[in-house]
């Protein structure tokens, strides 16, 4: 069970991270802006959200990345916008998420 103050401190780290998903946010940063241990706010994320910490950073990454595209931007702007550091990691994930290939919506 996850205390209301809890979810209000989870949802401190979630507006964080939809804000600025491209920076180098660490598990430790996050939890101690959740006031928790990184243990506990594995847990308590993943028992509200139903994912991960950097899975929902990475569908944040991504869902970002993909209105850039549409916006004209080309596929390395906005890969690294969003904090990806290889290209090659992003058109994977990107290609693992929505099933073309980043290239597709420029």
């Amino acid at each position: 069970p996850v205390a209301q103050r809890e979810r209000q401190l989870l949802e401190r780290v979630r507006e964080l991270l939809y804000r600025s998903p491209g920076e180098d946010h660490t598990l430790a940063d996050l939890a101690k802006l959740a006031c928790m241990s990184t243990s506990t706010l594995r847990v308590k994320v993943q028992a509200v959200y139903r994912c991960s910490v950097f899975a929902w950073v990475r569908e944040r990454r991504l869902e970002l990345a993909r209105e850039y595209l549409a916006q004209g931007w080309s596929v390395q702007q906005a890969a690294h916008y969003v904090g990806y550091r290889h290209v090659t990691n992003f058109a994977t994930a990107f290609r693992e998420r929505y099933g073309i290939s980043p290239s597709e919506l420029t």
